[in-house]
């Protein structure tokens, strides 16, 4: 069966629906032309779906702008374990890799290493004031394992997460 395409101006599930079905691969010209009006079709509904879409979360790109809302955004999420650069970069639709970038230009520090230097932080304040297992603290802090937590606060700190807690409390 074929199908008049000249009526095909809008998005319309039927209509769609009735230029697949349409197609007909043993004649190429007409599935050539069923296919392009398709692609009419869903260029136009792309563009009407852009046109009604929200605002992004940030007006403006440049660095002045976003940096701020960067950090207050990572200051409220460090202790999720799974923020990392992409998480970030799309909560302000953008690319992770240009807010990094943009990050380590304007902080000369890493995304990673400032999300890092927040657990660490906040870790060290549980360790002096709290009982809590490392286990906990670590979990609390937004690591995903002890192994990475006492990893991390042994290269930034010279002493394990114990040894420290241990110092603290002799002094």
């Amino acid at each position: 069966s074929t199908v008049d395409l000249s009526d095909i101006d809008s998005f319309d599930n039927k209509r769609i629906n009735k230029i697949v079905s349409s197609i007909n691969y043993g004649n190429i010209p007409e599935s050539y032309e069923a296919l392009k009006k398709l692609t009419e079709c869903l260029c136009s509904l792309n563009v009407e779906i852009a046109a009604n879409a929200p605002a992004p979360a940030v007006q403006s790109n440049s660095a002045a702008d976003i940096l701020p809302q960067v950090i207050d955004y990572i200051k409220e999420n460090y202790t999720n374990p799974l923020l990392d650069i992409t998480n970030i970069g799309t909560h302000f639709s953008l690319s992770g890799y240009y807010i990094s970038k943009m990050f380590k230009s304007v902080t000369n520090e890493s995304i990673a290493a400032f999300i890092a230097n927040l657990r660490i932080e906040q870790s060290k304040q549980y360790l002096e004031n709290t009982d809590w297992s490392i286990a906990e603290i670590y979990q609390k802090c937004g690591f995903t394992n002890e192994k990475t937590f006492s990893r991390t606060f042994s290269k930034r700190e010279g002493v394990t997460p114990t040894q420290y807690r241990k110092i603290i409390r002799n002094v």
